[in-house]
């Protein structure tokens, strides 16, 4: 069963290659050549942080809730940290400037969750700062979280949840070595005036997926 963590803490863990299984040494590597460090743990500093990027349109797009609910500010963010037995949080540090480049975590699964992806018991989300979108820095942090989760807090049968207009996103789960298990049909909200319908939604699709490397 895995331990994540429930609340804020002081001393977070700077993941090294070498903290984690010789297999999956080579993302977190591969982000040290490129100047980034991945960061385990949050303190009550990096909220705003967070918040910043959960304020920005690209994740307010696919993900209104991180803004309206999980990381808006400490109080919701320490909500957050506790939901479901606790949150496993990892940012992406520039080495140079110390700014969160990106950010995720691993959790326990929702029921709806389960449901659709019956295989996996914790789930797992990434978000991009958009100052650093392009960077391809996606592919190499989904690699980072999911191993990290195994290492640090014994998360094991990993899956996620995506939209599959979310293009950018899909390819980095993909590329990180995701399957695709099912899919399903839905609608969200959208920001987009020209594909409002009179509910302010879009007709998409649900993608869901599991990372057989912590199966």
């Amino acid at each position: 069963m895995a331990n994540f963590p429930d609340s804020f803490t002081e001393n977070p863990t700077y993941i090294h290659p070498t903290n984690v299984r010789p297999s999956d040494a080579e993302p977190f590597a591969q982000l040290e050549r490129r100047g980034f460090v991945v960061v385990a743990g949050l303190r009550e500093s990096d909220v705003a942080d967070l918040s910043a990027i959960a304020g920005q349109e690209g994740v307010r797009e696919y993900c209104p809730n991180d803004i309206a609910k999980r990381w808006t500010d400490i109080p919701t963010t320490e909500k957050q940290l506790a939901k479901d037995g606790g949150r496993g949080v990892f940012r992406l540090e520039s080495l140079e400037t110390h700014e969160t480049a990106a950010f995720g975590w691993t959790g326990k699964s929702s029921e709806d969750e389960r449901a659709l992806l019956p295989m996996c018991e914790n789930t797992f989300a990434l978000r991009i700062n958009e100052t650093y979108r392009g960077q391809r820095l996606g592919r190499p942090f989904s690699r980072a979280i999911v191993a990290g989760s195994v290492a640090l807090f014994k998360a094991k049968k990993i899956g996620l949840e995506t939209w599959g207009s979310n293009t950018p996103a899909v390819r980095s789960y993909l590329g990180a070595g995701a399957l695709l298990v099912t899919t399903q049909y839905d609608r969200r909200l959208t920001r987009v005036p020209e594909l409002q319908d009179a509910d302010g939604k879009v007709r998409d699709v649900r993608l869901y997926m599991q990372y057989p490397q912590s199966m």
